[in-house]
Order: structure tokens, then sequence, then C-alpha cells
């Protein structure tokens, strides 16, 4: 019995000590950072994400212009690869993204789009896709690693 006792103990030590290593840096790095400019300015970050078969989208806190609001940006992907052509209201499945604002939306129409399977980065010119957006195209650019998948 006190063989049994003295083995969780040791166990519970090798846990603890486990726990106490330092995470790597690239764990301290997940998440996503996009660069806004044109029709809208500034940078938002997510901390973590999350990618599945059909893409990514990621909920943009904060402020951006003179908006201080919720921003969706969403990616769609038929599989993993390098993209320079997007759909404008495809079918699901097909590669689009599209930036969404209180009811205001814009949706690439040119630029470059890579998806992975736990990161990416794109470069694109969004268009309003009613006028509700406003008038003025809006670039952007950025990356995501680290995404759960």
């Amino acid at each position: 019995m006190r063989r049994g006792w003295l083995g969780t103990i040791g166990g519970a030590l090798a846990a603890a000590t486990v726990l106490a290593v330092p995470m790597s840096a690239g764990a301290a790095t997940a998440g996503a950072s996009f660069k806004f400019s044109g029709g809208e300015k500034g940078s938002l970050k997510v901390p973590s994400c999350t990618i599945n078969a059909l893409g990514s989208q990621f909920d943009l806190h904060g402020k951006l212009s003179h908006r201080n609001a919720s921003w969706v940006l969403t990616v769609d992907v038929s599989k993993p690869g390098t993209y320079k052509h997007f759909a404008v209201n495809g079918p699901i499945g097909s590669t689009s993204i599209s930036l969404e604002q209180n009811g205001r939306i814009w949706e690439a129409t040119s630029g470059t789009m890579t998806m992975g399977t736990t990161s990416g980065s794109l470069n694109v010119t969004m268009k309003p896709e009613d006028p509700g957006a406003g008038s003025r195209n809006v670039k952007v650019s950025g990356s995501w690693s680290g995404c759960n998948s």
C-alpha cells in the first residue's frame, strides 16, 4: 500500500514539473492580425482562431477608422491553397472573402489569399456589396497562424 501512495506522489510531482515548463514561442503567437486601408483604416487583431474544412471566420473587435464596432472577416475556400480569383455571391464552397460590420458588407474582388491547415495570409481589395457599405474600396492585408483545425 505504501508503494502505491509514493507512486502517486511521484507521478503528481512529475506532472507538476511538466506543467511548470514554459510554452514555446510559437504557441504564444497564435491568432490573427489584419491591416485595413482605403475606405476603412486601422489594424485589428484576434488572440485565437479556428480553421475548418471550408475556411475561417475572424471576429474582429476594436476601433477601425472612426467606427468602434465589431467586424467579421469570413474566408471561404474549397480546400487549402493559394487563390487569386474570388466568387462574389458564389455558392457554398466557392472561394470568397467578405467583411461585414453592422450590415455593411464588402467582398474581395482582387488580390491573393493563401489558406493552410492552421495558418494563412491575405492581401486583397474589397468592394462594397451594397450602397450601405459606402462607395470606397477597402484593402485588407494580414495573416493568421497557430489556428485550431
